[in-house]
């Protein structure tokens, strides 16, 4: 079993959705991301080298980032674009940590960069770090059976409310 960044995005927005996944509901289609989005020029001038859809590993999570660069000292900088503008939301900002915390094994991580309208800094930090890790720990046990810690009823706009085995019944 394996973990991803979307997984981490997904927990933050509803736990329910990584239930309804452990029984088998396939993400919906994301329409708008039928094409990756280029890097603004100017952010891509700052650094020494940029790969595209860079399939970073490190148990319990793979996925694959946007972009990662890497700047003049050496130092990793995962890139993940979103559609849309207005600042980064919680759950975008745990799904690049999720990006940082795997391109450590690439090399030093300092910071990543969340681009929707513009481009955001999002500084890696110990307690963004240990954070990450206690959500990833409880996608895991969901994913092994146990139930979601809550439900957050944003079924509307949910892809998965279809399958959802909560969105009909009472918050604990």
């Amino acid at each position: 079993m394996y973990i991803t960044p979307t997984d981490v995005k997904h927990y933050l927005y509803c736990p329910g959705i990584i239930a309804a996944k452990r029984i088998g509901a396939e993400e919906p289609p994301a329409e708008y991301l039928s094409e990756r989005r280029p890097l603004p020029p100017e952010l891509a001038a700052g650094y020494s080298r940029i790969e595209a859809e860079v399939p970073p590993r490190r148990p319990p999570l793979r996925g694959v980032a946007d972009y990662i660069a890497v700047d003049k000292w050496g130092g990793v900088v995962p890139i993940e674009t979103k559609a849309g503008p207005g600042p980064p939301t919680t759950p975008e900002i745990y799904q690049l940590a999720a990006y940082m915390w795997m391109a450590e094994t690439r090399g030093p991580v300092r910071y990543g960069i969340l681009i929707k309208d513009k481009p955001h800094t999002i500084p890696y930090t110990p307690d963004l770090a240990e954070a990450l890790m206690t959500i990833i720990k409880n996608i895991a046990q969901i994913y092994a059976g146990r139930d979601p810690p809550y439900v957050t009823r944003r079924c509307a706009a949910c892809g998965y409310a279809r399958h959802c085995i909560y969105k009909n019944t009472p918050r604990a």
